[in-house]
């Protein structure tokens, strides 16, 4: 998780940083668990978490509905750059 950006450098001209300030996630941003792979020319995103996290800004899930979400991929610039598009998660034990 990137807790905010930071400038670049302007002395040491040559020397880099890092964009973002790395973080580590608190409140609801805690409860999701993330994994993507790259096999076969695509993206596979798998995420986990409770189905009730017991967090007031949180969806409660129920497996037997479906739901529509859509998720952004982002690149080093900050910018997005790849939009899903609606898709509709399946959910697994």
């Amino acid at each position: 998780m990137a807790d905010k950006k930071q400038p670049a450098p302007t002395e040491h001209k040559g020397d880099t940083v890092p964009q973002f300030v790395p973080g580590k996630p608190t409140g609801s941003a805690a409860d999701v668990r993330a994994k993507g792979t790259w096999a076969d020319g695509k993206w596979t995103l798998v995420l986990a978490r409770k189905l009730d996290t017991g967090n007031k800004d949180d969806t409660t899930f129920d497996p037997a509905r479906s739901y529509k979400m859509a998720l952004g991929a982002f690149d080093k610039t900050g910018d997005m750059d790849k939009p899903s598009g609606e898709i509709e998660p399946v959910f697994r034990r």
